[in-house]
């Protein structure tokens, strides 16, 4: 499974010409590590790693948050829905909290 899911990432790298990447990745303190999780998120960065891709974020809560200068306070209240991001068009569309954390993992990839 991991093997078809590194070549899966290469094949979307390759064919989308990708030179900037990023990862949300589980937080350290989480009491529920899921080891499926932590070893498909190594073989995406290995992945990243080994590719075209030039530069990749690995991102948790906190260092996403410092990169676009908003408080963890404020992350959570933008996951939720309970404020709009006014820096990203049509915010609106982003109707779930993991299409919102991963339109906040891109913007960390390109800060």
């Amino acid at each position: 499974k991991l093997k078809y899911m590194r070549n899966s990432v290469l094949d979307i790298i390759r064919e989308y010409n990708v030179s900037l990447a990023g990862i949300r990745v589980a937080e350290s303190n989480s009491q529920n590590m899921d080891v499926c999780r932590l070893h498909i998120e190594g073989v995406i960065q290995e992945a990243f790693s080994s590719s075209s891709v030039k530069n990749y974020f690995v991102g948790r809560k906190r260092s996403i948050s410092s990169r676009l200068n908003i408080s963890t306070t404020d992350f959570d209240d933008y996951l939720k829905g309970k404020q709009n991001y006014d820096l990203v068009l049509n915010w609106e569309v982003c109707k779930t909290s993991v299409s919102r954390e991963s339109v906040f993992v891109a913007l960390g990839a390109l800060s």
